[in-house]
């Protein structure tokens, strides 16, 4: 019984030893990404690089007033604030944010639709 306790011991030992030995003798190669691991990721851009990339996309599109219209990632997801003119302007930034690459879905909750009536009640009172 003890002569197996020892071979287990022995085995671990030998197993740790070559793990060391291969860190060792590996250190000056250069570090590839684990393509698994990558691929597992949610988001292949940071979320700074998403928001940019939707601002960016905002401002080159005639079709979306970006000035009252506040950004935010977390985790790929993007929160689009604030307002906008008409229902298809709305439609037409979370089109443009979802075609962003990085974007797994756009938050457009809190991105309200303002007509010029609404802003012309708001000025009379």
């Amino acid at each position: 019984m003890n002569q197996i306790r020892a071979l287990r011991v022995l085995g671990v030992a030998l197993a740790l030893s070559l793990a060391a030995t291969a860190v060792v003798s590996a250190e000056g190669v250069k570090h590839t990404p684990d393509p698994v691991a990558a691929s597992a990721s949610p988001t292949t851009r940071g979320d700074d690089a998403v928001t940019g990339a939707v601002k960016a996309s905002f401002g080159s599109e005639s079709s979306v007033n970006s000035e009252n219209i506040e950004v935010m990632t977390d985790q790929g997801v993007v929160h689009l604030t604030g307002s906008v003119g008409s229902e298809e302007e709305k439609l037409a930034a979370a089109q443009l944010a979802t075609d962003i690459e990085g974007v797994r879905k756009v938050d457009t909750s809190e991105l309200h639709v303002e007509t010029s009536d609404a802003f012309a009640e708001s000025e009379d009172e």
